[in-house]
């Protein structure tokens, strides 16, 4: 059995139809597509974190909440990081390195001076080694 789906893009419905071995069409219902990926919405949707009134499929939905939270947390730890940079009382840069570390710090090692990595706030880099002030990719951490 197959399932072929008619999308109608004014409306942004679409006619479900299964499709039985002999051929045989019956009628399911109207169904909505997802915004995002164009794919059946199946269950209740999720609504769109964009605008939110668009109707989206709970997968869609998953992703835009986990990309929300990762910018979250990347524009976190940009913050403690322009903080920790710009304090000259030791006994505070100290209390910042440990929040740091404590929020995220991984389980890798610096080749260079074998200090703990952080996860990196740039896209590009996996990493970032505070004491020598570097991001690094995958391949060079220990």
């Amino acid at each position: 059995m197959n399932l072929n789906i008619m999308y109608d893009p004014k409306t942004n419905t679409g006619t479900t139809r299964k499709v039985i071995s002999g051929g045989t069409n019956y009628y399911v219902g109207l169904t909505k597509i997802c915004a995002n990926c164009g794919k059946a919405i199946i269950g209740y949707p999720a609504i769109s974190r964009q605008d939110n009134k668009t109707e989206i499929c709970s997968n869609c939905g998953s992703l835009e909440a986990i990309e929300e939270f990762m910018k979250y947390k990347k524009e976190s730890l940009q913050a403690l990081l322009e903080q920790y940079y710009q304090e000259e009382d030791t006994k505070k840069r100290n209390i910042l390195k440990q929040k740091i570390y404590q929020e995220f710090g991984t389980n890798k090692k610096c080749f260079r001076c074998e200090n703990q990595l952080l996860a990196s706030d740039l896209k590009e880099y996996k990493y970032l080694c505070l004491n020598c002030d570097e991001n690094f990719y995958e391949f060079e951490v220990m």
